[in-house]
This record gives C-alpha cells, sequence and structure tokens, in this order.
C-alpha cells in the first residue's frame, strides 16, 4: 500500500526532477530526526526564503549512506523557487501517511533513492577522452570489465560488436 500511495503522490506533484527529489529526500530526513507529524513552519528558514536544511550537503549525506557517489543537484534543490511549495505537500503527505499508520521512514527512503537511481539513470551518458590512454583501456574503465566483446545495441536495431584483445 506505501508504495502504492507514494508512486500516485509522484503522478500528482514535480517530485520527478532533482528539486523535487532533493526536498522529499531531505524532508525525509527530517521525519526522522523530528518525528511525525510534521509542522512546515518549522521546515523554514528564518527569513522563510527557503527549506531548512536543504543543500548539497545534506542531500549528499542521503545519497551517500545509500551509496551513491553522483551530486543530484549542485544546490540541493536551495534556489528553487518551488522548493517550499514541495516541501509543504511533501509534509502534508508524510503527515496524512502518519495518521494513516502507513509511515514507514525507511521504506520511504527507499523508494525517494530509488527515483534519484532512476534519474540518474535516465541522463544521458558522458565519457571524456584521454588522449593518453587507448579506447580499449577507456572502454574497459567505462564498463568496469574485462570481457573481451562489447556489444552495442544502436538504434533500428543495428548491432556492433567489438573484439578487445
Amino acid at each position: 500500500m506505501l508504495r502504492a500511495k507514494l508512486e500516485e503522490f509522484v503522478q500528482k506533484g514535480a517530485f520527478r526532477q532533482k528539486g523535487g527529489l532533493c526536498v522529499a529526500l531531505v524532508v525525509t530526513d527530517h521525519a526522522r530526526t523530528l518525528g511525525l507529524p510534521l509542522d512546515p513552519s518549522k521546515l523554514m528558514t528564518k527569513m522563510d526564503g527557503q527549506v531548512l536544511g536543504l543543500g548539497i550537503a545534506a542531500v549528499q549525506g542521503i545519497l551517500k549512506r545509500n551509496q551513491i557517489d553522483k551530486v543530484l543537484a549542485k544546490e540541493g534543490g536551495r534556489t528553487s523557487r518551488g522548493s517550499i511549495q514541495h516541501m509543504r505537500e511533501y509534509v502534508q503527505f508524510l503527515n496524512y501517511l502518519q495518521a494513516n499508520s502507513a509511515a514507514d521512514l525507511d521504506a520511504i527512503e527507499a523508494f525517494w533513492i530509488g527515483r534519484v537511481r532512476e534519474f540518474f539513470a535516465a541522463k544521458p551518458f558522458r565519457i571524456s577522452l584521454d588522449a593518453s590512454r587507448s579506447f580499449r583501456q577507456m572502454v574497459r574503465d567505462v564498463i568496469g570489465d574485462d570481457s573481451s566483446t562489447i556489444v552495442f545495441q544502436l538504434p533500428m536495431r543495428q548491432r556492433v560488436e567489438w573484439e578487445i584483445s
């Protein structure tokens, strides 16, 4: 039931992009620390201009404890104008889950970590070429494998195989 509610929440809101993901991760972490229900007014900075604790350090700390080293957002969603509204919506959702005895924060964090992994997986693949290294070495670094055949599936069902010796 919890996963279905989280999926439904994502479909309704803007929690598919990095800003929303950052908000979800940090607010879930606040729920661990402060407990539920949360008061959205207590999750604002003193000047009410930003979500409390929302920044690269907090987001990267959560990602790191889940074995993710990539940077989700350089500002951690901190400078997004939508972050405050996202926080309010998400706090309301978490409080709803808590009122219905469905707020398993470990499972909720695992859900958002899964979404972060999907976000990274959907990003275009980039490689920087190093003229001092052979193409073979670079490909092996990318795939992390010493296999002798690399298969690429290209559009239009074309198949290309490279033998590496």
